[in-house]
């Protein structure tokens, strides 16, 4: 089922919470899934879940991960942990939205993609 632009603006909405939010830790729970553990001021904990080509959204707790994380896990840990969520917008015209983070003088943007292969 592929998000509708409705689907998108209030997915966008709900993300906004974590801008200026820290990234703790980054699992790899699955091959297709990456979960990212943040803390904010205003919220604590909080755990965002992407599954590439078709969610991402907001969890209460982090899915069981494997005890040796992957090469990318590790790789991603190892560029962004500790980075800021400084903004999180909706690339126009298309079903990606783009986090841009913030290492100190450093600035990362990553992209999540919402589509399906095809």
């Amino acid at each position: 089922m592929e998000l509708s632009a409705l689907d998108l603006k209030y997915l966008l909405a709900e993300l906004q919470t974590l801008v200026h939010a820290k990234i703790n830790r980054i699992f790899q729970p699955r091959k297709e899934e990456i979960v990212f553990q943040l803390h904010s001021t205003a919220k604590g904990k909080q755990f965002l879940r992407v599954v590439p080509g078709y969610a991402a959204f907001l969890a209460l707790e982090k899915p069981e991960s494997p005890e040796q994380p992957s090469s990318y896990c590790m790789q991603l840990r190892k560029l962004l942990e500790g980075g800021v969520i400084r903004t999180i917008i909706l690339v126009p015209g298309e079903r990606i939205i783009a986090c841009t983070i913030g290492l100190g003088t450093d600035t990362r943007t990553i992209y999540i993609e919402l589509f399906g292969k095809g």
